[in-house]
């Protein structure tokens, strides 16, 4: 049987098998740090490896829980007016408005048309640095803008969730067909869905699924992405090949890894 924690510095955490890791590795996830290890290790050989890796274990977990501590704390986002999030790499606002205040200067020029419930309510989704200074140049929300009612607020997560959704298939489509013939491969389908732990998977088969919630990175992070799936329909691992694979296609490669480990933690805990 094997393993369900494994304790380090005072703290149990959980031992996790998959089949996406070949080597033991620590992960900080929004609900705490797990212990991520090969699916294909017996119980026995687990534990032997835990026991052996415990010094790395050890400083790799005190430096997790440093760098988590010394990042800002972002609010999570319910669908109320003054929420921010984050599409292709900009930072959003929601405010709400009734009836033409939805399309007028006062309620800050939307950018993008905005999302009506009825005839009378909408929810304006605003780019923050086009409005941020003003609304703090008021220090008052703009006439005929007005706070949301829980129930509006659930109607709004869903709204913004469809629209990322639609947004992803928009954006991901033509650039997965741009990138499967740089690198001569031919995908079989492609599927949008939500993921709370990765941001795509390729299988076997051909097929390969991407996460909405990466529509909150900017573009040339996405496209790593998409580049890094699309070579797994040339080697499915994580092997030296296949991170040469990825860099020939994406020399931005280390770039967009860095940039995921700071930001992806906020992005999957959006609209969870």
């Amino acid at each position: 049987m094997h393993p369900q924690c494994f304790h380090i510095n005072g703290q149990d955490l959980p031992v996790i098998r998959t089949t996406r890791k070949s080597t033991i590795a620590l992960k900080l996830k929004p609900n705490g740090m797990v212990i991520l290890v090969p699916k294909r290790l017996s119980a026995n050989r687990l534990m032997s490896q835990l026991k052996s890796s415990l010094a790395w274990l050890i400083e790799t977990h005190a430096h997790l829980e440093k760098s988590a501590s010394q990042k800002p704390v972002r609010p999570l986002f319910k669908g109320q007016s003054g929420d921010t999030f984050e599409f292709k790499g900009q930072i959003y606002q929601i405010v709400w408005a009734e009836g033409e205040a939805a399309q007028s200067k006062a309620a800050l020029k939307p950018a993008q048309a905005p999302l009506q419930l009825d005839e009378k309510r909408h929810l304006c989704l605003l780019n923050i640095e086009q409005c941020l200074n003003s609304l703090k140049r008021t220090q008052q929300k703009p006439k005929g803008l007005k706070d949301a009612n829980p129930s509006d607020e659930r109607i709004a997560c869903q709204q913004i969730q469809d629209f990322f959704v639609a947004s992803a298939n928009d954006y991901l489509a033509p650039k997965l067909a741009f990138y499967a013939g740089l690198i001569g491969v031919n995908p079989k389908s492609m599927t949008v869905k939500g993921y709370k732990s990765r941001w795509g998977s390729c299988y076997p088969d051909g097929r390969i699924q991407f996460n909405w919630r990466l529509m909150q990175a900017p573009t040339w992070v996405i496209d790593y992405v998409i580049v890094h799936e699309l070579c797994h329909l040339v080697h499915a691992n994580h092997s030296a090949d296949f991170w040469a694979l990825v860099q020939k296609h994406y020399p931005k490669t280390a770039e967009a890894k860095a940039y995921i480990r700071q930001s992806g933690s906020d992005w999957i805990q959006f609209l969870v």
